[in-house]
């Protein structure tokens, strides 16, 4: 059977599901591309989100719009300095398995253990430019709520995060522990809304942070498939391998 040309295909993945394989794994050296001479200039948006006893469900065009590469390009070199640049490892053991080279972007060492922290991040660092001041809240059952938490923290803003009774313990610890505040409800999505809603009413001048669906968060997302092709030599995949569960990682 003749040999396979070799060509590229990566996965953004857990690197536990590679335990058994773990001593296999090497350090991809980050490569780079020339960095921009300037940030790209951009006006402070003025966003349209819910306040006091305003409904999250009030009309944002902002959260309609569609993120773009200009968008993640934005995010990225305005959350930079603030996120983790997790590394890309390889694995002879798995690239011998597959007959092709593989590359492994582990966002799982990213501050809070998850990409989640990108988009956070770049939402409240958007806010802030729009002169906003919190609290911040929002509704998750941990990732996004850890994430929202460690970037209003860092951001000096007060956080209020919504969690099911459901929630893994030690996810609602770490939210604490990021110093935000946790109020838990029913787990049912209505649940969710009903009691943001209540906690917004009774902080006036507070800010709703989507979890997902939201141009900041998915363009925040969009981040680390910029960061993994300037870690990859020729910035070229022949492939993109992405697990997905609410879609928040794919859609950016």
């Amino acid at each position: 059977m003749p040999r396979l040309a070799p060509y590229y295909l990566c996965a953004l993945c857990i690197l536990s599901t590679f335990i058994s394989l773990a001593s296999s794994f090497s350090v991809t050296p980050v490569k780079w591309g020339q960095q921009r001479s300037s940030l790209l200039n951009c006006n402070p948006r003025s966003r349209k989100v819910a306040f006091g006893s305003l409904r999250m469900d009030v009309e944002n065009p902002v959260s309609k719009s569609l993120p773009t590469l200009k968008s993640v390009e934005e995010a990225y070199e305005r959350i930079r300095d603030k996120i983790n640049v997790t590394p890309v490892l390889t694995s002879q053991a798995l690239d011998k398995r597959a007959g092709r080279n593989l590359f492994f972007k582990t966002e799982n060492f990213q501050k809070v253990g998850a990409f989640k922290f990108r988009g956070a991040t770049n939402a409240v660092c958007r806010y802030i430019e729009s002169g906003g001041k919190g609290p911040l809240v929002t509704h998750s059952s941990g990732n996004h709520a850890q994430a929202l938490a460690l970037a209003s923290k860092q951001a000096g803003l007060e956080a209020y995060i919504v969690m099911p009774s459901n929630a893994s313990p030690v996810k609602v610890e770490a939210v604490k522990e990021y110093g935000a505040n946790v109020v838990m409800c029913e787990p049912i999505l209505q649940a969710r809304d009903d009691t943001a809603n209540e906690v917004m009413a009774e902080h006036p001048g507070s800010a709703f942070i989507p979890p997902y669906d939201d141009v900041d968060i998915i363009s925040g997302a969009g981040t680390t498939g910029l960061e993994f092709l300037s870690q990859i030599e020729g910035g070229k995949l022949d492939a993109l391998i992405v697990p997905v569960g609410g879609g928040g990682l794919l859609s950016g």
